[in-house]
């Protein structure tokens, strides 16, 4: 499946929060579009888009490949 790497914001109570998620690519979804994520009530704003590619590409792993002396989660 393809994805696009997709930059999200929201308006918060104490300003904005935002955050960058790899989104199926659909003709839909675009700068400016309101969605939300997992069937959540949150509404995020589609700030950017950058580059697509196929899911199976993307490192799941995040260092957990490394020895436990590498890794920095606590």
């Amino acid at each position: 499946m393809k994805v696009v790497q997709t930059k999200l914001s929201r308006q918060t109570e104490t300003g904005t929060a935002s955050t960058v998620a790899w989104l199926p690519v659909k003709s839909n979804v675009r700068v400016g579009t309101v969605l939300s994520l997992d069937g959540s009530d949150v509404r995020w704003r589609v700030e950017a888009q950058w580059m697509t590619q196929d899911s199976s590409l993307i490192n799941q792993k995040w260092g957990l490949e490394l020895p436990p002396s590498q890794r920095t989660e606590r």
